[in-house]
């Protein structure tokens, strides 16, 4: 009876444990840009600089973040979305964090973009062993700017990721 008692005493301990570690987020960030060697580095600092702020601002606020990036050359995106998706499956991830900065040409506009995803189940007869799904974006914030070298010089990229990361954390807070 006595072991019994500690086997479950055990099992409690260990549960209060998983509950008190949350979720972890992806926060994943690509470029969109493809052009010149030189352009596709510039992208790649910019995205990733983002990337690491809104990471770091999640992860300040208690949240557990796996940062994965994208760089603007690659081009198989099937086998990105199976490689994140993958590594929010082996890390218990519910959301994924995408971030992105890159240009709209059509509209002569620098975009930084934090959208928020959940991650859901896969679905068909054997779901449990299929990676899961991403759902529509359950939140999204997004800053426009001129596109031009002055706006590029003044840019506070690492504000603008700690201001939109904190609308985000505002915004879920104030849902019940």
């Amino acid at each position: 009876m006595l072991r019994h008692g500690l086997i479950a005493t055990l099992l409690l301990a260990g549960c209060a444990v998983m509950a008190q570690t949350p979720p972890c987020l992806i926060v994943y960030g690509h470029g969109r840009n493809l052009g010149s060697e030189a352009e596709n580095l510039a992208w790649d600092r910019l995205n990733l600089r983002f990337n690491q702020q809104v990471a770091a601002s999640l992860d300040a606020a208690g949240r557990r973040v796996v940062p994965m990036l994208l760089r603007v050359g690659s081009s198989d995106l099937a086998a990105t979305l199976e490689a994140v998706l993958g590594e929010a499956q082996r890390q218990g991830c519910e959301l994924v964090v995408d971030t992105a900065v890159f240009a709209d040409d059509a509209n002569a506009a620098l975009v930084l973009r934090l959208r928020v995803h959940p991650l859901l189940p896969a679905l068909g007869p054997r779901a449990g062993a299929r990676l899961p799904r991403v759902g529509e974006a359950i939140y999204t914030s997004q800053r426009d700017f001129d596109f031009s070298p002055r706006v590029l010089e003044r840019l506070k990229l690492d504000q603008l990721a700690q201001e939109m990361t904190a609308a985000y954390l505002a915004d879920t807070a104030a849902k019940p």
